[in-house]
């Protein structure tokens, strides 16, 4: 019986880094339940028991995953609404830099958003504790604007919603619009750019007295 040979390389080749992106890869690719240590070991040429030299477990490894995807959004969008800036400048800011954001990073919204559809429980303590600061000190800003006169009376939850949505259903959706409006890669980055401008002017219409 002739035996099948992997190419396996050696220590020196790689890195936690290196081998956390191959297995960003398939994670992204399958979800949690989908991936198996092994598949994420094969793609990064290397055996099971160096795997599991850096991380421990499947687990392990979706949670530095996870923790990148969530770094990579949410705490800009914490600094933005917990500024010190105008309820209009704040929500073009949001816009501007959470799509810039995510035309780098495109796959993030549709990872994040499969994994709570699919692992609450898994991630609720993830949530619990990163996602403790909630951006009080802007619905504190538009209960302001509220009393001033200067917006609609609205829950200041329902804003926050309005925009979240409008801001990650083109990008956790991006197949789906890109079928439907027929866009190519270069024709949905300019759509989404044009959105930086759009959707601001947009919500501010919307709430505006």
């Amino acid at each position: 019986m002739i035996m099948k040979k992997t190419k396996v390389l050696s220590l020196d080749h790689h890195s936690e880094a290196s081998i956390l992106e191959t297995a960003k890869s398939v994670f992204l690719k399958r979800g949690y339940f989908g991936t198996r240590m092994q598949e994420i070991a094969d793609a990064a040429g290397i055996n099971k028991a160096m795997l599991h030299y850096y991380f421990r477990s499947k687990d392990k490894i979706f949670e530095a995953i996870f923790r990148e995807s969530f770094n990579c959004i949410f705490p800009k969008i914490l600094e933005i609404l917990n500024s010190d800036e105008m309820l209009k400048q704040k929500i073009q800011s949001f816009f501007s830099r959470y799509i810039d954001t995510l035309l780098e990073n495109p796959h993030i919204p549709g990872f994040i958003m499969h994994e709570i559809a699919h692992n609450p429980e898994r991630l609720n303590s993830f949530f619990q504790q990163h996602l403790a600061d909630i951006p009080k000190k802007f619905i504190k800003q538009i209960k302001d604007e509220i009393d001033a006169g200067n917006i609609i009376k609205i829950d200041p939850r329902q804003i926050i919603v309005n925009i979240l949505c409008l801001a990650v259903f083109p990008f956790a959706a991006k197949p789906l619009i890109q079928y439907v409006l027929n866009l190519k890669d270069a024709e949905y980055k300019n759509f989404m750019n044009d959105r930086k401008k759009i959707l601001p002017e947009f919500v501010i219409r919307a709430i505006k007295t």
